[in-house]
């Protein structure tokens, strides 16, 4: 019986890929420009292509790595531990939505819950998007977004702040905020406290 072909071309090319990542690959060229018989450029291009870890063990990229290294290792010294002491109730990929300034588009991270307060962390910048205390929350409410068809949750704090977030399951997130709430002693009513607005 005959192979399918579809998948002994696909095998081939995983396996020059693996190749050429493990063992790499040199390409060279030489190239003249002429004129009316006059060659008057040459270029000589070489190249090497394989994975990071063969160009480095051949000794390529190792200033490109010193300097990698050095700042990632500056960046952890100085990434902020976005919980203190408290303790985490809900965590959660999210986004926060932006609209300070002229560019205004979803900020994306981590959505947490406390015994505290609610926050947006972004790990990869060490930055708070989002931080405001339990106590100052006064409505949440899931409704749809008005740039696409996913829900979005708009949060409403003291002073008539609203900032929108987005979870993975807004319903796990307004469920636990809402225990964490209620067992903080906050009132949870109609008017001043915290409403929970489900789609039907």
């Amino acid at each position: 019986m005959n192979p399918d072909p579809i998948s002994t071309r696909n095998g081939g090319v995983v396996d020059l890929l693996d190749r050429v990542l493990d063992r790499g690959v040199v390409l060279q060229a030489d190239l003249i420009i002429s004129l009316a018989g006059v060659p008057l450029i040459g270029v000589c291009l070489r190249a090497a292509l394989a994975g990071m870890e063969t160009m480095l063990r051949h000794g390529l990229l190792a200033d490109w790595d010193a300097k990698t290294r050095l700042a990632a290792n500056a960046a952890n010294q100085q990434k902020i531990e976005p919980v203190q002491e408290e303790q985490v109730l809900y965590k959660s990929r999210g986004a926060c939505w932006d609209d300070s300034g002229i560019y205004r588009a979803w900020q994306y991270g981590h959505v947490y819950v406390t015994d505290q307060r609610l926050f947006v962390y972004q790990e990869i910048f060490a930055k708070f998007l989002l931080a405001v205390p339990l106590e100052q929350i006064q409505s949440v409410c899931l409704e749809p977004a008005e740039t696409d068809s996913r829900m979005v949750l708009s949060l409403r704090f003291q002073g008539q702040t609203v900032r929108k977030i987005r979870v993975a399951d807004p319903k796990v997130f307004l469920n636990t905020l809402n225990d964490t709430m209620v067992r903080q002693g906050l009132t949870l009513s109609q008017d001043g406290g915290m409403v929970l607005a489900m789609p039907t």
